[in-house]
């Protein structure tokens, strides 16, 4: 679940199928299926979520990051709303190895370099 300017996002993934989004009603209480998150790119695990219409140069919008490396690179999994796939397409990751403690997205601020 994430929250973007007082919007309520529900993202649900099932192994390599596409992932479901469904949109918060606060007038009806009721969720709405979504299919796509627009503008937003949004960054999730078990652990936190964050979502952002923001994003650096190369990262793909109305996306979904997942912390997941692939085999032995250096990128992590996502699904792009707009291709419809995972990138990469073939991304041979075992869903459940990792810890939901070691599954987390923080954004560090911007002087980051300098406090090292």
């Amino acid at each position: 679940m994430v929250g973007y300017k007082g919007d309520v996002f529900l993202i649900c993934t099932f192994g390599n199928a596409e992932p479901l989004v469904f949109k918060l009603d606060l007038k009806r209480g009721a969720w709405e299926k979504k299919e796509n998150i627009g503008s937003l790119t949004s960054f999730v695990s078990i652990s936190s979520c964050e979502s952002r219409t923001y994003v650096h140069e190369g990262m793909l919008r109305n996306s979904i990051y997942f912390p997941k490396l692939c085999d032995n690179e250096n990128r992590c999994v996502t699904y792009s709303f707009d291709e419809g796939r995972y990138y990469p397409r073939e991304h041979n990751v075992n869903w459940g190895k990792q810890r939901s403690s070691e599954n987390i997205w923080i954004e560090p601020p911007e002087n980051a370099m300098e406090l090292i």
